[in-house]
């Protein structure tokens, strides 16, 4: 376990977040590069800036509350990376689509499905007891880009997770409760303590198509990202507990939602 956990109970963690945060509109540091909100939330609440997969304080992960939730970014191995006769250049020039402002290729949706469809470049979802994987069908490819040049000219599996592996890294993020602190009016008003997320919580909202894949690999960069990704109003469906304070009391108001 990371020395940036921090063991907090949930009492200690909504107080932190009355005397810092409630109220308030949150300022970054430049020198710490904490420019995002996530940042921003993180150093308030007394933590290191951090990518971890793990959670932020042993029993609860916190988030920023917005349209879409990033759960986790669970890197699968990619075919470029275990057959060296295709260049990671190669393989995003021809699956990716090419960004004329950035001037780089890129991988993302709609290249990428969700796990019951089948994308225009032919690229779906596979899932056994074993491996979940991204896989391209060349008939199901409806641009075929340079076919007469391409090293997919048969079925392909593109990337990897090995479900054993996959479930351990969900189930580290999310040994507890996950936090969103909202905003209202562009001021810290709410907390949000969803209830607990299951391994069956992935797995369902995954077949269901609401969790989705944002690979965000391009040749710009060297990193190959992997983000899950749910729209809040499908996670906040698990149900939740929400904290505000009364403006005029100062009292901490609790409501259940299920």
């Amino acid at each position: 376990m990371s020395k940036r956990n921090s063991i907090l109970t949930k009492e200690a963690i909504i107080q932190i977040w009355i005397n810092n945060i409630w109220g308030k509109e949150l300022k970054g540091n430049k020198k710490l590069f904490s420019g995002s909100e996530g940042h921003k939330l993180e150093l308030a609440f007394g933590l290191k800036i951090n990518n971890l997969n793990i959670s932020d304080f042993i029993d609860f992960e916190l988030k920023t509350y917005s349209n879409v939730i990033t759960l986790g970014d669970w890197k699968g191995i990619f075919i470029f990376e275990i057959n060296k006769k295709i260049s990671r250049t190669a393989f995003l020039e021809y699956f990716g689509k090419y960004n004329i402002k950035k001037k780089h290729y890129f991988l993302t949706q709609p290249e990428i499905p969700s796990f019951t469809e089948v994308s225009d470049r032919g690229i779906f979802w596979e899932l056994n007891e074993e491996d979940l994987r991204l896989v391209y069908n060349p008939k199901k490819d409806k641009a075929k880009p340079l076919c007469h040049q391409s090293k997919f000219l048969t079925v392909t599996v593109l990337v990897t997770w090995d479900l054993k592996k996959l479930r351990t890294q969900f189930l580290n993020k999310y040994s507890g409760n996950m936090i969103l602190a909202k905003k209202v009016d562009g001021v810290h008003k709410e907390l949000l303590f969803i209830n607990k997320l299951g391994w069956s919580f992935f797995l369902n909202n995954f077949k269901n198509n609401r969790i989705k894949l944002d690979t965000c690999i391009g040749t710009s960069c060297s990193r190959n990202r992997c983000s899950f990704r749910i729209p809040v109003n499908k996670l906040l469906e698990q149900g939740f507990t929400k904290y505000t304070l009364c403006s005029s009391s100062n009292k901490l108001i609790k409501k259940e939602f299920k």
